[in-house]
């Protein structure tokens, strides 16, 4: 049976996003905010869970039911052990505080309370001291997104919110993760909706998702591209093939045909719009590995070519030359692409 996971439309109140002005938030401890959470948890208050409207720009977005249930279990067997993270609002009649963190929480009382024996009828809660929304959605990722449990899509829409305010560092500093980890990541924002719905699609399997692996290579070689996205994004969930084999078949793809020579234009299996995407990718990837080998201190340089230094560095330079020569013919065939035409 496929696995049940909604989104919070289920309780009725998710709401669009609605654009924030640009604003300077102050530098955020995340250390700092969990040790203040843990003083403030003896104090937490009891609240109506109805009361609690959840946070519009939550950076959880998916909801696995079956864990939703289970924490209500736990919450009637042994009682509500973590208190949720609220702030308070005015101006709203039906809710007296906006979550910050705990929503799985808040969800396990309203869908399950009620119809489990012994369950408590008010949720244990903190108050925090919010300054805006973006500090909001930065103190729920501090929270909770250092867990195992959110999707590699979810954290890619959260790091694309905070990459609005924040540097890659800092992001990486509020998620406990390398930079590298953050930008893997946030990578995933250029893969279309209909990709990004196959790595949290609700209808299959969850063994059945792309992966974050698999999605990487195909963002990587079609960072712009969404129809090719999409249609070996649907190969590869198709065959539910390995990694390695995902990345022959993506790479051989976005060439076409790995057999075929880039003049055989008339050939079976050349797709003209595949290999554009395919040498957009390359010489974009060339430009910016060739400018930061071109930053090289030469004393980096002589360190890591060592002894033998005469032999590797002739067959350094005639890989060099090749290059230069190859991009040149290339420069030449794409500065006259029209210009038969303009002469006729």
């Amino acid at each position: 049976m496929p696995m049940q996971m909604r989104s919070r439309t289920f309780l009725k109140t998710f709401r669009i996003a609605k654009e924030e002005p640009e604003t300077e938030p102050e530098e955020f401890n995340a250390k700092a905010h969990i040790e203040k959470r843990k003083e403030a948890t003896s104090n937490g208050l009891m609240l109506d869970p109805k009361k609690i409207r959840p946070f519009e720009n939550q950076p959880r977005k998916l909801f696995n039911e079956k864990k939703i249930l289970r924490i209500a279990k736990s919450i009637a067997r042994i009682g509500q052990r973590t208190p949720v993270s609220v702030k308070e609002i005015e101006g709203d009649p039906e809710h007296t505080h906006e979550l910050v963190d705990g929503e799985n929480r808040v969800l396990a009382f309203l869908l399950f309370g009620p119809r489990l024996v012994d369950f408590p009828e008010k949720i244990r809660a903190v108050v925090e001291e919010v300054a805006d929304e973006a500090e909001q959605h930065t103190l729920s990722i501090a929270s909770n997104f250092c867990k195992n449990d959110h999707y590699p899509i979810e954290i890619a829409w959260a790091i694309r919110k905070e990459a609005e305010t924040k540097t890659a560092e800092e992001i990486a500093d509020i998620f406990g993760y390398s930079v590298s980890w953050v930008n893997q990541h946030k990578r995933l924002n250029k893969l279309c909706p209909a990709v990004q719905k196959m790595m949290y699609d609700d209808e299959v399997p969850e063994e059945q998702w792309l992966t974050l692996s698999k999605a990487l290579i195909i963002v990587d070689n079609f960072p712009e591209d969404h129809a090719a996205q999409l249609e070996i994004a649907q190969r590869i969930r198709a065959k539910d093939i390995k990694v390695g084999v995902a990345r022959n078949e993506t790479i051989n793809y976005a060439a076409g045909n790995a057999t075929i020579k880039p003049n055989d234009s008339g050939r079976k299996g050349n797709k003209p719009y595949r290999r554009l995407s395919h040498l957009k990718t390359f010489l974009q990837r060339s430009a910016e590995l060739s400018k930061s080998f071109g930053e090289l201190s030469e004393s980096f340089l002589a360190d890591a070519i060592g002894d033998n230094q005469n032999n590797v560095k002739e067959k350094m330079i005639k890989q060099i030359q090749a290059i230069k020569t190859s991009l040149a013919a290339l420069e030449t065939k794409i500065s006259q692409v029209g210009n038969e035409d303009d002469d006729e």
